[in-house]
């Protein structure tokens, strides 16, 4: 295996199947040498050609307190299950619209980078920090008082395999095991009402004193309509990301777009289109 490599993740219905689909092409398109591993259950996989990845595990997936696949865990685990020393794992609901090899010589000098949106203390406002006040996570979840807590999104991490790292990951599931109650959140994952990930990563990093540099943005999230030109100058991915209406719908013209170019240079059809799978998303069910 590979030293370095791509690490998708999808389960539990079709849809993320072909979400990472299109994700795996659209990286190989503009980044051919770059290996792929999928994991994955098999309901997820079992209408997709899966030869676009390099490889791929079929996990029995853990279940959360209420029998359903547990989303949350699923992202923590994330360090016992990549094949990699050098892992970029990416949420499968996007695009690759680059190629990346700049965006991973920023990243070669660390050992463990998750996107963030925003960061602040316990007085402070925090953007993205949706998931509960800032007085409940402090209380807790113990943080210090003068704690920084990132907002993260958690579509984007980059790590190594160092023990701090590995005892990093360890954290984020002792803090999950320890996780708020639900009457304690202000939001949870989407109308499925799971428990969000990036919250544990949050307060593990806060606890820590781990701060992800804010200048590396690699993922545009289209919560606001921006220039095409705009969007492939300053990124490199294209995140179709959360329940329904909060992609605009610039988005989703641009994601088959480049689908439509990726394919056919290959000559293969473009089945699996933006809004369809838009409709199929965790987060926008209930269960």
């Amino acid at each position: 295996m590979p030293m370095k490599g791509i690490l998708l993740m999808c389960f539990g219905t079709g849809t993320y199947g072909m979400y990472a689909y299109n994700m795996a092409h659209s990286i190989k398109h503009y980044n051919p040498d770059l290996s792929i591993h999928l994991l994955c259950d098999n309901e997820s996989i079992e209408d997709i050609n899966t030869a676009i990845f390099d490889s791929f595990d079929i996990i029995d997936f853990d279940t959360d307190e209420n029998g359903r696949r547990d989303n949350c865990l699923a992202k923590i685990k994330l360090f016992e299950r990549t094949p990699f020393d050098e892992t970029l794992y990416l949420d499968v609901d996007g695009v690759c619209l680059s190629e990346i090899g700049e965006l991973w010589n920023k990243l070669e000098d660390k050992d463990l980078f998750v996107q963030m949106i925003d960061s602040g203390k316990k007085t402070d406002k925090i953007e993205y920090s949706i998931w509960a006040d800032n007085e409940t996570i402090w209380d807790h979840f113990n943080l210090k008082e003068d704690s920084i807590l990132p907002a993260l999104q958690t579509s984007f991490i980059y790590f190594k395999r160092p023990d701090y790292v590995k005892k990093f990951f360890g954290k984020v599931e002792e803090n999950y095991k320890n996780r708020l109650p639900e009457n304690k959140y202000t939001a949870m994952w989407g109308k499925s009402k799971q428990h969000p990930d990036e919250l544990y990563y949050s307060v593990t990093m806060a606890q820590l004193g781990i701060l992800p540099d804010k200048s590396i943005q690699p993922i545009c999230f289209p919560q606001k309509t921006i220039g095409v030109t705009e969007l492939f100058k300053d990124y490199q991915f294209l995140s179709m990301y959360g329940a329904q209406g909060l992609v605009k719908p610039f988005a989703f013209n641009v994601y088959d777009r480049v689908m439509f170019n990726v394919m056919g240079e290959k000559k293969l059809p473009h089945y699996y289109k933006a809004h369809k799978l838009y409709k199929g998303k965790f987060a926008g069910k209930k269960k």
